[in-house]
């Protein structure tokens, strides 16, 4: 007894020495700075080492933070980042001029810190708000409960996510959510467990994780007398994988290590699913999760129209720059010539400052810097930001986008004019496309096809109710649409002949291809006590799960997986077949194929494999030349499966593979020691593809199936008006290249009229070769229109060695489709046709593996689909189905252009005619800084007299309504989505461009000149007042503004389409409220205003010089509009009538 303490004290010794060094290692690598320590990065880190069920509390706890701020650090943190902001430092600068005393205008109030505190102030409340509910969900995920394991106590107790530490063992009933990664140690199905990761990768499907047998039997009675410790790779942020080994070591020896790899561990945010419970060990928690290392920070978005507006600011500034330094220098230089008469008139001293140039320029420049500082106007900022706040707002309220009751979301409200001027449109095609529902059609065994596999129309309703057989007892499958009775028939007669399902030999393929589609999967189902019941399949994929349900359809109905045996029930003599699982080789995106070893129950081993009908194909057993039986079979479902591509349909060939029990064990040990390699991975994958590679080869073939995946609702129609928009339309998808051209004739993508053109070359000389062949045939006819196809193979060499050649013939075709492209690629795609077309660019899919595209264009459309919310949550919009990319960019996108447009240059010709009265003001008083209106009214101008009419304008004006009064919530399909050449007017004829801005601007400043000669001329020379009173510049300053309300608010009504009773009244009250507080101002001696009120309403020349200059403004508005509108007319002729060679002869 004393041996055996003194040998378990020796053991705990060594383990927790190698923790010590282990610790002291990791310290070593922390990054002090001052007194406080942070973290070294995870680069930087080395690889760890623990004693399970022992927490290693150096390591950062399971806490996670994602918010910004906290109550402290809240106020100066986000007060920077406001600052951090042109527009905002701009503003704060006009303020401390205001204070100034000897440059204000406004007595010393810093009149533009009110709406600049406004938008501060409302975007501080919305980050506020946005960083508290990421507080709110931060706290409610560190305080989920989990049952952690205690050393004092001996049992699992409750705590926090929070409080879980590296090494703590802790257990997972199900349903419940992974807080942390972990390794897993037992579960309750002897080693076997299943997961859901929708919030990982978006995939809704089940997959099976693994606990290692070692541990397992160690850990399922939680056994102390053992000690474990783990060695693993420090934390990274690659997905799918994961690298480590354990030691156990018990009171006589320590044993072997053995390995670890991704089928053992499971992240954070997976849910454990049809298993009772698991134990496992925490390896990463907190930040070091997967998950928050590959948490992507989604980059602000703006849209076109708002980064030229930002450049165009950045020219107005310079401009208000040089009109400052001309009224400064002006100044100076009428000063020197009139200083005696200034200095006697002012009684100015001959050494007072004001006769320094250099002072004298420094003073006027900020004068004149505060007259003009409403050249970048602060009102269009927040006038802007409010119309899409509420833009956003009425798209999700818009009923046209429901599905399932669901409404559009929008994520980024600063894109809603984007979507009016898009060129081009990157689609996934399965789930975005397609329905992702797929439908079993059609199974070839042998030589004869079974199934019925004629294309129906589009807009064919199937009816999915209908039984396709009327036995009694059929089971109706959702994933089945097979329409030929034919082999349910031949397989009652067989099983008459042979009495059981043991009867059957490998030569009856058509049973045997039944047993391979109901076993050769990883479908997950909880077991049933009638099993005749329905079960409910989790499947890994839409295929299988149509595949099975097939199988079922025809009486073998797979009923799940108990102990490791796959239990299979046989409708047509009531027997359960049971097959015990050997081992599974699963699938992946380079092995294009799975298969599973089983043992039945005589001892018999035999390998069924599906996979790629070329993967599969190449790996049939040799067969004799003179086998002419052998060679028409194969002949012929090659020449099936070539023709179910053609139509669409997506094909699988299944093979089988008797195998000897040496044979197979000898495969199991070199294939376990193998994977036991932990140094070298690239050797351990080599060798492990080596060993599955000859397990599978030399199958016998079984059958191949046709699945069909659905085109959703409109789809054909949808393309077909997208690309009459003027947009291209390119699909990137996954799928091989026969499948896609298929879907691209269903969804009018292809149309036989385009010539297409492949790239699907392997090496560097054939897709080069490729590449001249489509340069040549556009060399030879450039209008001609083309489609090109391109492989992801290919892709890949292009990108690295053809990338000019390929995106100058590309962006010439009518459409493009990439095929089996990953993730990366799809991304690379977006990526490169944004920076070499400069154009604006959409992305639109359903999946995870959508993301990285959906991310990188210009817009984001996510689609909520079967393949769970990754997309929609990294989307700026998300929507239930492609139909409504029509409304979205034909409606709300190019209404939002259009009135957006319209907003931003309507507020640069306000501002310029409103303010540009001060400057040529200057010519009459030698450019001193003489104020022209009454600057607190000049202060709530934009605020409260022309502000309302033009948000509402924004918001409600419709170019075709629908109804005759405004609407916040559309419920009918508006004229815009049927008018694809009425979208594509804005993508040739821009509203907003560089022109059209300096046209607004420079337009204002003409009228600025119109309206201050008319108003001086009115009140000069001689009095214009009954009583004789001399007249004042603010007279005729006042008489300006009055007339520029007056203009400005009508000029809205002119942009108006719709001009609804209440817009018209509001219009009208903008009007009003401006004459109101002219009367109010003028009552009291403190407004520059005092007294103006009277002396102008009662004066004749005020109302003559007011109908001048609505008149003259008017006119030239008008002569301008029919101007544009001939010569826009003459360049349409001249386009649709271009001249014949006898007239450009002549």
């Amino acid at each position: 007894m004393g041996v055996y303490c003194i040998q378990r004290i020796f053991n705990q010794y060594y383990i927790y020495m190698n923790i010590v060094e282990y610790r002291k290692h990791r310290n070593e690598n922390q990054i002090r700075t001052c007194c406080c320590k942070r973290r070294a990065p995870w680069e930087l880190q080395p690889d760890r080492k623990i004693l399970i069920g022992t927490a290693d509390k150096n390591i950062p706890n399971n806490r996670v933070e994602t918010s910004k701020y906290n109550m402290l650090t809240f106020l100066p943190k986000n007060s920077l980042e406001q600052f951090r902001k042109a527009s905002n430092l701009y503003f704060l600068l006009l303020g401390i001029f205001q204070i100034l005393p000897s440059v204000t205008t406004t007595d010393g109030q810093p009149t533009v810190y009110l709406p600049l505190s406004f938008i501060i102030m409302v975007s501080m409340i919305k980050d506020f708000f946005e960083d508290f509910k990421r507080h709110r969900a931060d706290d409610e995920e560190n305080n989920r409960t989990v049952q952690k394991y205690s050393l004092r106590t001996g049992v699992f107790e409750y705590d926090k996510w929070q409080n879980v530490y590296v090494g703590d063992i802790i257990r997972i009933a199900n349903k419940q959510r992974i807080p942390a990664d972990i390794i897993i140690l037992a579960t309750s199905k002897g080693g076997e467990c299943f997961v859901e990761t929708k919030n990982l990768d978006g995939e809704t499907n089940l997959k099976p994780k693994y606990a290692h047998p070692q541990l397992q039997t160690l850990y399922k009675q939680l056994n102390e007398k053992e000690f474990v410790t783990m060695d693993f790779e420090r934390q990274n942020p690659l997905m799918y994988k994961f690298k480590g080994s354990f030691n156990i070591v018990n009171e006589n020896k320590e044993l072997p290590k053995e390995a670890l790899n991704y089928e053992n561990f499971l992240e954070r945010g997976c849910s454990l699913q049809n298993t009772d419970w698991i134990l496992a060990v925490t390896v990463y928690t907190g930040h070091d999760t997967k998950i928050m290392m590959n948490s992507i920070i989604g980059k602000m978005k703006y849209s076109t129209v708002e980064k030229l507006m930002s450049k165009q600011i950045l020219w107005v500034f310079l401009f208000l720059l040089f009109e400052c330094i001309f009224a400064s220098t002006y100044y100076n230089i009428w000063y020197q010539r009139n200083m005696n008469e200034v200095q006697s008139y002012l009684n100015i001293d001959k050494n007072a400052p004001e006769n320094s140039s250099f002072y004298n320029f420094v003073l006027r420049f900020a004068m004149w810097f505060l007259l003009l500082g409403n050249s970048v106007p602060i009102s269009l900022l927040v006038t802007l930001e409010t119309v899409k706040f509420f833009q956003a707002q009425m798209i999700q309220w818009d009923k046209n986008y429901l599905t399932l009751d669901r409404p559009a979301a929008v994520h980024s409200s600063n894109l809603s004019e984007e979507l009016g001027v898009i060129e081009y449109i990157f689609s996934d095609k399965t789930g975005t496309l397609t329905q992702n529902i797929m439908k079993f059609k059609s199974l070839i065994i042998d030589e004869v096809v079974y199934g019925d596999i004629e294309e129906k129309s589009q807009n064919q309703q199937d009816v999915i109710d209908e039984k396709p057989f009327q036995e009694k007892h059929r089971i109706v499958s959702q994933n089945v649409d097979f329409t030929d009775d034919a082999l349910y028939s031949e397989l009652i007669s067989e099983f008459m002949n042979k009495k059981s399902a043991r009867n059957f030999t490998s030569n009856d393929h058509v049973f045997l291809s039944l047993l391979c589609l109901s076993l050769c999967h990883t479908i997950q189902t909880e077991l049933v006590e009638n099993i005749e019941s329905e079960i409910q399949y989790n499947a890994s994929s839409p295929d299988e799960l149509a595949l099975v349900s097939f199988a079922a359809e025809m009486g073998f109905k797979y009923i799940g997986k108990e102990d490791n045996v796959m239990k299979v029930y046989i409708k047509h003599t009531k027997e359960i077949l049971k097959f015990q699982i050997q081992q599974v080789i699963e699938f992946n995106s380079t092995r294009k194929r799975m298969s599973i070893v089983l043992k039945d129950q005589n001892g018999r081993l035999t390998l069924f494999c599906k996979g790629a009908d070329n993967v599969i194909l190449s790996m049939l057993q040799d067969f004799e030349e003179n086998d002419t039986i052998q060679k028409n079979i194969l002949f012929e479902i090659k020449k099936q499966l070539q023709e179910y591509a053609t139509i669409g349909l997506r094909t699988l060939v299944l093979g089988y593979k008797e195998l000897e029990q040496k044979e197979y064990e000898k495969f199991l040990s070199e294939y376990n020691r193998a994977q036991s390699i932990l140094d070298d991975d690239q050797l351990r994958e080599s060798l492990m593809n080596q060993l599955e590679e000859m397990i599978e080869n030399n199958l016998q073939l079984l059958c191949a199936t046709a699945i069909e995946d659905k085109l959703q609702d409109k789809v054909g129609e949808v393309i077909a008006d997208l690309k009459s928009a003027g947009i291209n339309v390119w699909v990137l998808t996954g799928d091989k290249i026969e499948t896609a051209i298929n879907i691209g004739f269903s969804c009018k993508l292809l149309t036989d009229q385009v010539k297409r053109f492949i790239i699907d070359g392997d090496s560097e000389g054939q897709v080069e070769r490729q590449l001249a062949k489509v340069t040549n045939s556009i060399n030879e006819q450039p209008e001609e229109p083309l489609s090109l196809i391109v492989s992801g193979v290919a892709l890949v060499i292009i990108i690295h060695n053809f990338k000019g050649a390929f995106f100058k013939v590309a962006l010439k075709a009518n459409a493009v489709m990439a095929c089996r492209v990953s993730p990366k690629q799809k991304q690379e795609i977006v990526n490169l046709v944004r920076k070499l077309t400069g154009k604006i660019t959409l992305a639109i899919g359903d999946g995870a593996n959508d993301v990285a595209m959906i991310t990188q264009a210009h817009v984001g459309i996510g689609i909520r689909g079967l393949e769970g919310q990754q997309a929609a949550k990294a989307s700026d919009y998300a929507i239930g189905e492609f139909k409504h990319l029509r409304r979205l960019l034909f409606y709300s996108g190019h209404e939002s252009y259009r009135k957006n447009s319209n907003l931003i240059l309507f507020n640069f010709y306000k501002n310029q005619l409103y303010i540009g009265a001060f400057f040529f003001f200057g010519f009459s008083n030698g450019f001193s800084g003489q104020n022209l209106y009454d600057q607190w009214l000049s202060q709530i101008f934009n605020v409260f007299f022309t502000s309302l009419p033009i948000i509402l304008f924004a918001l409600f004006d419709e170019k075709y309504p629908n109804s005759n009064y405004m609407q916040l919530v559309q419920d009918k399909a508006n004229f815009l989505e049927s008018r694809p050449d009425i979208y594509r007017e804005y993508l040739t004829k821009p509203i907003f461009n560089l022109v059209s801005f300096w046209q607004q601007f420079l337009w204002g400043l003409f009228q600025a000149i119109l309206l201050m000669i008319i108003s001086f001329y009115a009140f000069e020379p001689i009095s214009p007042h009954f009583h004789g009173q001399n007249s004042t510049y603010l007279e005729a300053g006042m008489t300006i503004m009055s007339a520029v309300v007056i203009i400005v608010n009508f000029k809205v009504l002119l942009l108006h389409n719709t001009n609804y009773p209440i817009i018209v009244y509001i219009n009208i009250g903008s009007t009003t409220c401006f004459i109101l507080f002219f009367l109010l101002f003028s009552q009291y001696p403190f407004f520059e205003s005092f007294d103006l009120f009277q002396r102008l309403y009662e004066c004749f020349n005020y109302y003559m010089a007011m109908i001048l200059m609505l008149t003259v403004t008017n006119f030239f508005d008008l002569g301008r509009q029919r101007y544009n509108y001939f010569v826009d007319q003459q360049r349409e002729h001249q386009q649709n009538n271009p001249p014949t060679q006898l007239e450009i002869e002549m």
